[in-house]
């Protein structure tokens, strides 16, 4: 499990944000409020949940450990916690 990620942001588009760790980048999926103060070159530390699938590994980044502590209560229903995964990736 990969609890928090810090590092340089190296892109920001629609979908997520790339973050440099040690020269490799880490594809995070945010919210809208977390890529608007994420800005390239910059310094961030999200708090991260990895979900696994059977064809991926999908990293989702949050700026407070109570925004991921909301996830993870959805996430006890898997009907509305796949509804929020999906507004990640609109």
């Amino acid at each position: 499990m990969i609890a928090k990620i810090e590092g340089v942001v190296w892109d920001v588009n629609i979908k997520f944000i790339t973050v440099g760790v040690g020269g490799i980048g880490f594809k995070v999926y945010a919210t809208n409020e977390t890529k608007e103060i994420a800005h390239k070159d910059n310094n961030i530390s999200l708090f991260t949940h990895l979900i696994v699938r059977e064809d991926a590994l999908d990293l989702y980044g949050f700026l407070s450990e109570e925004e991921l502590g909301f996830l993870k209560c959805l996430s006890q229903f898997p009907a509305s916690a796949q509804n929020c995964f999906e507004c990640f990736e609109c």
